[in-house]
């Protein structure tokens, strides 16, 4: 190769590594569209240029497709962002990353059991992800497919990791409700109000539960803390009226 070529490779390899940071900065910013006529470019330029695509590490090339991919979940067109991932794979066959996000496009088309596999992969892939995000993910995917068991298992899992995380606590407890371990989901909920005490989902939840028990005493004061919040909330001011409602029963 000559020295031009050199040259001509040198400013083309940092103009490449220049436009792919930039281009997932736009991405990081929900910038779609900067974000996506940067990836094109830079497709279109390893594609036109031989020396180039030879010279370039896979990672990188596997980031344009990557990018490309995040960018079609985002616009809900999932059939084509699994088009992108699995091109991407082509390039990364071992990157968490690709496997998680490929899973994603899966849970959006609602394929949870596909979604499972790719997770379960990334899971046993080296670290580069924080792990807690992949099994509360496949959590999550569990629970739709109404396994709330392993549900629950992965679950603890993301919550070993992230003990201070309040959605992690009030997605088991929804998981154990499904199961009507409707104590434990209780204990649950309240380790998320203590970490968020003004979790409303969280509040919901735990006053529903109550209800479910017949503490309505404790059901009521969890609907009226709602309402002092979210004096709006037509859901807890139904369920406080029903529990005013039995304690005059009693």
């Amino acid at each position: 190769m000559n020295s031009d070529a050199h040259s001509n490779l040198g400013v083309s390899t940092d103009w490449f590594y220049q436009s792919l940071t930039r281009a997932h900065t736009h991405l990081s910013y929900e910038r779609f569209d900067q974000a996506e006529e940067i990836f094109f470019t830079l497709h279109d330029l390893v594609l036109s240029n031989t020396k180039l695509f030879e010279i370039l590490p896979n990672h990188k090339i596997a980031q344009i497709h990557i990018g490309i991919g995040i960018i079609e979940n985002a616009r809900e067109k999932f059939p084509l962002a699994l088009k992108s991932f699995e091109k991407a794979l082509d390039f990364h066959s071992t990157s968490q990353e690709i496997y998680f996000n490929k899973a994603l496009s899966y849970y959006f088309l609602k394929q949870y059991k596909l979604a499972i596999s790719d997770l379960t992969t990334a899971i046993h892939l080296s670290k580069e992800m924080d792990s807690s995000i992949l099994f509360y993910n496949r959590a999550l995917c569990y629970f739709e497919t109404q396994n709330y068991k392993q549900a629950i298992k992965d679950f603890d899992v993301a919550i070993s990791e992230k003990p201070g995380d309040a959605h992690l606590f009030y997605s088991k407890a929804l998981a154990l409700a499904s199961l009507h371990e409707y104590q434990n989901a209780a204990r649950e909920l309240e380790t998320a109000l203590q970490i968020a005490p003004e979790y409303i989902e969280a509040q919901l939840l735990l006053g529903t539960i109550h209800l479910d028990l017949n503490r309505y005493d404790l059901a009521s004061e969890i609907f009226q803390n709602i309402l002092q919040i979210d004096g709006s909330n037509i859901y807890a001011k139904n369920k406080l009226d029903f529990a005013l409602k039995k304690i005059e029963q009693i």
